[in-house]
């Protein structure tokens, strides 16, 4: 019975590490995407981490959340009739305001 204890804790121990080890390697990027034309905000540019399948979308107000690992380095956003952006992400800062010129 102490055994299985033993092997409780150790299972909860770890747990608990690697849920705190995985906080530390990923981070959430925010910010507004805006037209260049009227400053208006966006609704529906699609942002994607270059090198991977995962994306997200801004929301209504041009607002986007985006969860990226610390190793991730860029962000594409892209809209149709606008020029696609390139973003190359600091490891000091999580907030960027997006402006798309208009094709």
């Amino acid at each position: 019975m102490k055994h299985i204890a033993l092997l409780f804790l150790l299972a909860v121990a770890v747990l608990i590490f690697s849920s705190n080890t995985a906080d530390k390697t990923t981070r959430t990027i925010t910010g507004i995407v805006r037209s260049a034309v009227d400053e208006q905000p966006l609704e529906g540019v699609n942002i994607s981490i270059k090198g991977s399948s995962f994306s997200s979308g801004t929301q209504p107000d041009g607002i986007y959340y985006i969860p990226v690992k610390q190793t991730d380095s860029v962000l594409v956003f892209a809209l149709d009739g606008y020029h696609t952006q390139e973003l190359k992400l600091l490891s000091s800062k999580n907030e960027y305001n997006i402006v798309l010129t208009a094709k």
